[in-house]
Formats: structure tokens, sequence, C-alpha cells
């Protein structure tokens, strides 16, 4: 269900994009993230990645009329040489921020974030919303509070929910397949 509302939400909003609508909603999507992390001086790895149906919803949300935006999600250590960072472990992130165009068709999204197995961070992210697709912004950050000291945050990537991306698509081609009925 959950899917099928960020599906529509997306849809609303391409719909109104299309037609030169202003559509001031909180526009609300389930998203994939990959993480990639490495410890300052020994140079160990690791890589995290959010998980569906973990304690947390992974739920992104923008709002287009206050710039304003929350994140949380689940996550799991796929692999870590970091010693607090064990593989298998399962941890949430929750925070907020605020997002702005950048000028170039895309948004700056600068968020304060807490993870339970990393402590609270700031994150910089550059990307576009529609479709979703952020990256890690200026380079690595450090999240200073982590079971290992410091660690360097050196990727970050924010994409839809493979899922999404799958309703997204029947819900497009269904839209299509409507027109082309009426315009026969």
């Amino acid at each position: 269900m959950k899917t099928i509302l960020a599906a529509i939400a997306a849809l609303t909003l391409t719909a109104g994009t299309a037609f030169g609508q202003t559509i001031p909603l909180m526009q609300v999507f389930e998203f994939h993230i990959d993480v990639d992390l490495q410890h300052p001086s020994t140079n160990q790895m690791a890589q995290l990645q959010s998980i569906q149906n973990g304690p947390v919803q992974n739920l992104i949300q923008f709002n287009t009329d206050t710039g304003e935006t929350t994140v949380q999600y689940s996550g799991q250590v796929r692999e870590s040489g970091i010693s607090g960072f064990d593989q298998g472990a399962i941890f949430d992130v929750q925070g907020a921020g605020n997002f702005q165009p950048d000028g170039q068709g895309g948004f700056i999204a600068n968020l304060d974030l807490t993870s339970s197995i990393g402590g609270n961070f700031q994150l910089p992210l550059a990307g576009t919303i529609n479709p979703l697709n952020f990256n890690l912004a200026g380079g690595p950050v450090t999240a200073p509070n982590t079971p290992a000291g410091p660690i360097l945050i050196t990727g970050h990537r924010l994409t839809p929910e493979p899922g999404s991306l799958v309703l997204l698509g029947l819900g497009a081609a269904a839209v299509m397949g409507t027109r082309r009925r009426k315009a026969a």
C-alpha cells in the first residue's frame, strides 16, 4: 500500500508539472540508500544499505512550500572492516533538514541526521526530486560520534525503491493508454 501511495504522489507531481501547474504539496517517496564508509586512520571500509521491512519505514518527505525535508530509514551493515560496524547489524536513521534549488534544475539538501549506529551527523546531498536521485555533495563528510571514532562517509546515494519504479512505470503506461483511447 505504501508503495502505491508513493507512486500516486509521484504521478500527481508529474501530471501537474506537465500542465504547467504549481502543486504545493508534501511529496513522499520510498527509497533505497547505499552508503560507503571509511575509517580515516586505518582506511578500513564498510558498506551500508537501506532495508525494506526494518524497524523504521523508509520514507523521505519534501515540503515544496517550505523547503523542509524529513527522512527516516532502516539499514543494515552489508560489509565491514570497521570496528563497531558489525556485518549484518541493523540500524535506523532519522532526521530533518532543508532543500533549495541549485540553479541547474536540481536541489541541494542539508540534513541533520541521527543514526543508531553512527550518532549525529550532517549530510549534504545534491540531486533531483523527480526522479528521486541524490548523491553526497562536496566530498567526504565526517560522522564524528561513531563506536569507532570519527568515520568518513565517502559515498551516499538515495534512489527510488525498486518497487516504486515498477508501479510508477505501470501508472505512466495506464495514463498513456487512457489518453490514446480518448484521442481515437
